[in-house]
């Protein structure tokens, strides 16, 4: 299998350019802020991009806040292309790793003490990154993408950062019903949906793992005969 990778630094990370540093960051321009919508948008244009340059199918991999983003993309796609353009048809699977559910949430995993006053602040944060309320709004659109791409969980096993009873939230949304005791499932239009444990795997290094690159194989390959490629 013969694959390429594309790799996009939104703004404030790596090389890319980015807000000033603190205590300067209000002099920042808009359109070099840190924030939810802007990366988002630097995701999208990305991904324009690439259906743009090239006709090769294409599959979505985020790993943590990562993952939140690639959901986020495509819940933006959908809000902002409601007649649905055909290029995001080579969209062929968006596999997420270890998914933020929201900040919020994180929040209170972060300080679960009821004492602590960080524990209540979740509901003030200014950049969301829900991922469960995308899904969910998802299930209320009839021209959501969600319902025609494939999706691959994988949870490591001892993530030390995001509970596993979180993930399979994310994925309980992203399917619109508990999981139950299967790990395999199909919405819309026998569109694949799994859920991946992965063996020992910590928040950060799943990737380490036989099973994870296994996984991944897996899913991608299936998705590509589904499309009669």
């Amino acid at each position: 299998m013969n694959l390429g990778i594309f790799a996009l630094a939104p703004r404030g990370y790596w090389n890319s350019s980015g807000p000033f540093p603190f205590p300067f960051t209000c002099f920042s321009r808009p359109s070099h802020r840190l924030t939810e919508a802007g990366v988002v948008i630097d995701y999208q244009r990305g991904l324009n991009h690439l259906l743009e340059t090239t006709d090769a199918p294409i599959w979505l991999l985020g790993h943590s806040l990562g993952a939140a983003a690639a959901v986020q993309l495509l819940h933006r796609v959908s809000l902002t292309d409601p007649k649905g353009d055909v290029r995001y048809k080579r969209i062929r699977g968006m596999i997420l790793e270890n998914p933020l559910p929201s900040i919020r949430k994180m929040v209170k995993v972060l300080y679960p003490s009821p004492y602590v006053p960080y524990h209540y602040l979740g509901p003030f944060v200014r950049d969301k990154w829900d991922t469960i309320k995308a899904f969910e709004s998802s299930h209320h659109s009839k021209n959501s993408i969600f319902s025609t791409i494939p999706l691959l969980v994988l949870q490591s096993e001892r993530d030390e950062l995001v509970p596993p009873s979180l993930t399979r939230r994310v994925y309980e949304a992203a399917i619109g019903k508990p999981m139950g005791l299967k790990n395999d499932h199909l919405i819309g239009k026998n569109v694949i949906q799994r859920y991946r444990s992965i063996p020992r795997a910590l928040h950060d290094d799943a990737y380490t793992k036989p099973r994870y690159r296994l996984e991944i194989f897996q899913f991608i390959r299936d998705t590509i005969s589904s499309h009669g490629n």
